[in-house]
């Protein structure tokens, strides 16, 4: 691949000129993500009896995305109002901070929804649609959805 091609997936950030200390809290932050998330990658392949270094070439140019989400508070608790319907991520895995609000569900093998608690000082991981193809389905993408009942606003 070109690195023209490539660099398609790397834009610019835009960032808010009126929060100081903003920019380089939410860059340090990302990184101990991608730290994070290079950790888990060695646990995964140790996991399925590979060296830990096995997805290193696979994951040392990572395409990572931080997103902060703000789901607002709802009038009506209902399950019908969905902050984020039901799917599944296509990249590898996914990691949150659940947060202290619950809303997040992960769907069974059985199709039933079950709620995820938060934890504190946790992460949520729900692996994706690539791991699932990068280990034959042995890892199975989660299906998830966001769903406020308590109607307080909540951030992830």
């Amino acid at each position: 691949m070109s690195d023209a091609v490539a660099r398609r997936m790397y834009g610019e950030n835009l960032w808010p000129c009126t929060l100081p200390g903003f920019r380089p809290a939410i860059e340090s932050y990302l990184d101990e993500m991608i730290r994070l998330g290079r950790r888990l990658f060695e646990c995964i392949a140790e996991s399925l009896e590979l060296p830990p270094s096995y997805f290193h070439d696979k994951t040392d140019r990572p395409i990572a995305q931080l997103r902060l989400l703000h789901y607002p508070p709802q009038e009506r608790v209902d399950e019908r109002y969905l902050g984020i319907g039901a799917h599944c991520d296509y990249e590898c895995f996914t990691i949150l901070d659940p947060g202290e609000v619950e809303g997040l569900q992960i769907q069974d093998a059985h199709g039933e929804w079950m709620d995820v608690k938060p934890i504190p000082d946790t992460f949520v991981v729900n692996l994706g649609e690539m791991l699932a193809r990068w280990t034959n389905d042995l890892f199975a993408a989660t299906p998830h959805r966001v769903i406020n009942r308590t109607g307080r606003e909540r951030y992830t």
